[in-house]
């Protein structure tokens, strides 16, 4: 029988087996790849490329790799359905897609699986042995380098001849034992990629998470954390790979954090700066392990106690302080402010608050999903006073790409920094002598707590602060109220009605005889 080659047949197909022609059609199907059991022949791909599925459950991207021990095409999904809700319309998305789409492919064709990054159709005991013969042919050159270098200056030729041979070398008698190089802690037996320097990966790092579309916040503390790291790693030990690293040298560099670097005001470094160098030395060290750079996450560490945050509530009368202050220096600050308290609304949000976000025909602010913390997008009503102060800024006259709160808190194209409200904040605190920990977010756990003590319910005021859970509710208002006192003296219920609060007296007092 004729042997048929196309690109889905096995290499070796008999015919006169038992169900041969339905095992056949069953390995050529194409409705089912996961189930396709065949032998692909060297120059057939090892896999099917990636396609964007628009099911009613969502979006996803599908491709299939083949399993080199079972020869069945696994199927690899990943959703994509966040990123739908970054763009208006669909079109927008399905453009940003297929650009991963075409990344993803551009992997499969280089024969590298996208999650993992590694060879398909490599056996990793090859790779291991191959490694071991390299670094023992390695040492064998070097310990030949090493004898015929021997000074030989008057010695017989005879002598000289002796040592040049090449049995002398070769033989494991002669030879002296070369001196085993200490293994780096925290390697295991699955060799790294030996040779990449430490500083060349840092851009391949920082290239990655820039494309996972992280909040501008994690980045800049990503780069932060790899440049600090790099730098300390070149002043005490020059360039060197990052499989050379030890935990010594992470135990070294965190004493380095903790002792010598300062905090942001110049003092000691919080324990919660310190728990967040061990969170973002594990994000790096853990992209090593992936790319078999390196064989386990030396930040594995143990955090310090964080404690409790240093914000304290903002009561009303430091509220009206700050409202005189801010009407005659910096009156659409207070707008600001406003927004923090009433809407809950953070200040990272509020900067990238655009005019078209506005509406006022049913009264309530969107936050688009690329400027939310989760990338969620959420509608945040407006408060009566906010609604007014909304229309006296008569962003109609504006275009809708317009950020509210431009340059110099103005409507206008122009985003403002990231820590441009902060100073503002700073320089009012200071004019006011407010307390430190009087903190501009400070404003939104006051709106929370008292939005809970007014009778508005805990579900409410989670979903309007944006929180995952309850839980995370209770910890942002875990604040001592400074007005508790007061609050207990005047509205606690009494003991006894048959005395009214204003006539009230001390059952010690000495009663006047009947």
């Amino acid at each position: 029988m004729t042997q048929k080659r196309d690109r889905f047949s096995p290499k070796f197909i008999f015919w006169n087996s038992r169900n041969a022609k339905k095992k056949m059609s069953e390995a050529l199907s194409l409705k089912n790849p996961k189930k396709r059991k065949i032998v692909f022949a060297d120059d057939v791909q090892p896999y099917l490329p990636a396609t964007l599925k628009q099911w009613k459950s969502g979006w996803t991207l599908v491709y299939y790799i083949e399993n080199p021990e079972t020869g069945i095409m696994e199927r690899r999904r990943q959703r994509v359905d966040y990123i739908r809700n970054h763009f208006k319309s669909d079109k927008g998305a399905v453009h940003h897609v297929s650009k991963m789409i075409k990344g993803i492919n551009k992997q499969l064709e280089k024969r590298y699986d996208p999650e993992t990054g590694r060879k398909l159709h490599v056996d990793e005991k090859v790779e291991e042995l191959t490694a071991t013969i390299q670094s023992m042919s390695a040492s064998i050159e070097e310990i030949k380098r090493s004898l015929t270098t021997v000074a030989t200056v008057g010695l017989p030729t005879s002598s000289r001849l002796v040592l040049e041979m090449p049995e002398q070398v070769a033989s494991p008698v002669s030879a002296p034992p070369a001196s085993p190089e200490p293994r780096p802690v925290g390697i295991g037996h699955r060799p790294a990629r030996a040779g990449a320097l430490l500083k060349d990966l840092i851009a391949k790092y920082l290239d990655e998470i820039e494309r996972n579309r992280l909040s501008e916040d994690t980045i800049r503390s990503y780069k932060s954390f790899v440049n600090i790291f790099t730098d300390w790693t070149i002043s005490q030990f020059g360039q060197i790979p990052a499989s050379s690293i030890t935990a010594e040298m992470v135990a070294d560099f965190m004493d380095y954090v903790y002792n010598e670097r300062k905090g942001l005001k110049g003092g000691k470094m919080s324990n919660r700066t310190y728990n967040n160098y061990i969170k973002n030395g594990s994000a790096f060290f853990t992209w090593l392990v992936d790319k078999r750079y390196c064989a386990a996450n030396l930040f594995d560490l143990k955090a310090k106690n964080p404690g409790k945050k240093r914000r304290i509530l903002v009561p009303p009368e430091f509220r009206d302080k700050i409202t005189s202050y801010l009407s005659s220096e910096r009156p659409e600050f207070i707008v600001v402010l406003k927004l923090i308290y009433n809407s809950l609304i953070r200040p990272k949000e509020i900067r990238g608050i655009r005019v078209c976000d506005i509406c006022f025909e049913k009264k309530f602010i969107r936050i688009t999903g690329d400027v939310a913390k989760n990338d969620k997008q959420r509608n945040v009503p407006m408060t009566p006073d906010i609604y007014e102060d909304f229309k006296y800024m008569e962003l109609h006259k504006y275009d809708g790409n317009c950020y509210v709160f431009g340059k110099e808190l103005k409507t206008s194209p122009t985003k403002i920094s990231n820590s441009y409200l902060v100073k503002i904040w700073a320089r009012m605190r200071s004019a006011l002598g407010l307390p430190e920990e009087m903190q501009m977010y400070s404003l939104r756990d006051s709106g929370m707590v008292e939005m809970i003590k007014s009778g508005i319910d805990q579900l409410s005021v989670k979903q309007l602060a944006d929180h995952h859970s309850l839980s995370m509710t209770d910890i942002y208002t875990d604040h001592i109220d400074p007005n508790l006192g007061n609050i207990i003296y005047h509205n606690s219920p009494k003991f006894s009605s048959k005395v009214k609060r204003e006539e009230a007296v001390s059952p010690l007092t000495p009663q006047p005889p009947l």
